[in-house]
């Protein structure tokens, strides 16, 4: 048995941290019972208890943070087609955690992922392209990626889809579908897309013109710590109406975000 770990039964408080880790996590701990049970049936040739135990590893759960034994375990699960595994075999290529920086790599993983649909590993693929990491920018390749994430639900992916197709970045420009994308991103609170989409209410573009949504917005934004949004909502008000400020500041102060239907972004993970 690995001597690093214990041989009693996890604590509840520990128990509760790794079920809070990830959704596949906690379910599969609820099969494995323990940290034990979970080495055991990774070692049996469990692919969920082998992304789990990579996932253990990586963050120091309960063990010392090990990127080496926690590649090795990713690996193995990603190698039986567990779609997490996959991706986060490639965010470890990526970045060169426990492994030398190898873009090439991460792309193959993080593809075996996204081809499986989990969202994550796509917007991951779309912004290695976006950004030029280790590849040329491809803005066309990012905008597959990452809208493909954006429609399952992903809320920075919705961002993302909305910046680009307000900069005409991979896609022909289009202010008024950018708002929407800014506007699916927003209801899930997302920071960016909030001021996003303030930002085309106070220009009128792809919306019709409106300060008062505008500044809704902007303050929204402030709220959940997107430092743009104070600046140009302090830009904003300087054309508003005292009335003007008022609104948009009650009607922030009375929104509450929609009920969406709940997206599942776990695929099934083995092939």
């Amino acid at each position: 048995m690995n001597r690093n770990w214990p041989h009693s039964i996890l604590t509840p408080l520990l128990l509760s941290a790794l079920f809070a880790c990830s959704h596949a996590m906690a379910d599969d701990l609820s099969d494995f019972g323990t940290i034990n049970g979970t080495i055991r049936a990774a070692n049996q040739g469990a692919a969920d208890a082998q992304s789990n135990l990579g996932m253990i590893y990586r963050d120091g759960l309960g063990v010392k943070q090990d990127y080496a034994q926690a590649l090795k375990w990713y690996r193995m699960a990603a190698d039986q087609g567990v779609a997490e595994a996959q991706y986060n075999l490639g965010l470890m290529y990526r970045d060169g955690k426990g492994v030398k920086k190898n873009i090439p790599e991460a792309i193959g993983w993080l593809t075996k992922a996204a081809d499986k649909t989990y969202a994550e590993a796509r917007l991951a693929l779309g912004e290695i392209h976006r950004q030029g990491v280790g590849v040329k920018p491809d803005d066309q390749e990012a905008m597959k990626w990452i809208r493909l994430a954006a429609e399952q639900g992903l809320a920075e992916a919705q961002h993302l889809t909305g910046w680009l197709l307000v900069t005409g970045k991979g896609v022909e420009r289009n202010d008024a579908q950018a708002a929407q994308w800014f506007r699916k991103a927003a209801d899930q609170e997302f920071a960016k897309a909030q001021t996003g989409l303030g930002d085309l209410y106070a220009a009128g573009r792809g919306v019709d013109k409106d300060p008062v949504l505008a500044g809704m917005w902007y303050n929204l934004a402030i709220v959940q710590g997107d430092p743009t949004a104070a600046k140009k909502r302090a830009q904003l008000v300087r054309e508003m109406t005292p009335e003007q400020i008022a609104k948009a500041k009650d009607l922030a102060e009375h929104w509450t975000p929609p009920a969406l239907e709940k997206i599942p972004t776990d695929p099934k993970r083995t092939e």
